[in-house]
């Protein structure tokens, strides 16, 4: 999953950006730039002990990092917009440090709205002209169709919507083009001044789902620039209370609604993140697309499961090992392996 960092110059961004991913920031980058972050996952520790694996591959996220919004710029500000057209979800930064929270929330929502209006204005205007010209009856009803769509979209948009918007499979493929700001998912990030408890989230931002995070971006980077004996006594004096790089990774990870599967042998043991929701078939997809084309079943077990028989003899012999059909939702932790013809 493509990552974007929404926000205003000056939210700190950036500085999460370096946090998260490691890679320094490279002014020069007029398009944005990328930085990939791996997550710890302990069960992927356990399982490539467990199947004496040569290779261990984490799951990442991958992070894209564009030129903030400014507040009196709105033409420069369209080009920045999008550039964040290419993330496949939003996590929105704002400078909590330094202003009203929710204010800050509301006036990025409304830019990335606007956004999202223009394109479907620009689109709706298209095909009304198209009307106007000869077309086909079978171009007339597509074109009629896809008007419908996009002025409920748009009718929609006007009445602040929960984010995200949830379309039909269908639908969605109508409009993927688009690459609409309200379908993707979002996650608040109040980038803050010091550690701050999660009571003292705002109510308006504390209410949205998935929930908020707060984190002081500024010392945690600072921080982790130290050594590793340093780092308690410097968070003691600034009174940090750090959930630190691998935890906010977690969050934004399963808050933009990803899980992860493992399969594991002598070779590899591996971690891939997916969709939460979608099937085992989409997961053997993901592996190879021979996977899903020649998908026979799955043998299933909960991680879980598979650490109290200590074994996948063991579990097997105590009917732990589920065969599942290409219906089958993926669970996070489970451990897959993929039958198919090839």
């Amino acid at each position: 999953m493509r990552v974007g960092l929404a926000g205003y110059a000056g939210s700190g961004k950036t500085t999460l950006f370096r946090w998260l991913t490691g890679v320094a920031p490279d002014t020069s980058a007029a398009r944005g730039q990328m930085g990939i972050a791996r997550l710890r996952d302990d069960r992927l520790t356990w399982l490539a002990q467990l199947a004496h694996s040569r290779q261990t591959t984490p799951a990442t996220l991958e992070f894209f990092d564009v030129p903030g919004l400014v507040g009196d710029d709105p033409k420069d500000n369209a080009r920045r917009l999008a550039l964040l057209r290419e993330a496949d979800a939003l996590l929105m930064v704002l400078a909590a440090f330094r202003e009203d929270p929710v204010a800050e929330y509301r006036r990025l929502t409304a830019e990335l709205t606007l956004a999202d209006i223009e394109i479907l204005n620009n689109r709706i205007h298209r095909l009304e002209a198209l009307a106007r010209k000869g077309r086909s009856s079978a171009e007339r009803e597509a074109d009629e169709r896809e008007r419908n769509l996009l002025q409920r979209l748009r009718h929609t948009l006007e009445q602040e919507p929960t984010w995200p918007i949830t379309l039909v499979p269908e639908e969605e493929k109508q409009v993927r083009a688009f690459q609409l700001f309200a379908l993707k998912p979002r996650l608040v990030l109040l980038n803050t001044e010091q550690s701050w408890p999660e009571e003292r989230i705002p109510p308006p931002l504390a209410s949205l789902r998935p929930s908020p995070l707060a984190v002081p971006v500024q010392l945690e980077w600072e921080v982790s620039q130290l050594p590793e004996e340093e780092r308690e006594t410097f968070a003691q004096e600034f009174g940090l209370q750090s959930l630190g790089r691998d935890e906010v990774l977690r969050r934004i990870f399963y808050g933009l609604g990803q899980i992860v599967f493992f399969t594991m042998n002598e070779q590899e043991c591996r971690a891939w993140p997916i969709r939460a929701g979608s099937s085992v078939l989409q997961a053997a997809g993901t592996i190879h697309t021979d996977f899903a084309a020649g998908f026979i079943r799955a043998e299933v077990i909960p991680f879980s499961a598979l650490q109290r028989a200590g074994s996948m003899k063991e579990a097997k012999a105590h009917g732990l090992v589920r065969l599942e059909g290409k219906t089958y939702t993926v669970q996070d932790g489970d451990v897959i392996y993929i039958l198919a013809n090839r």
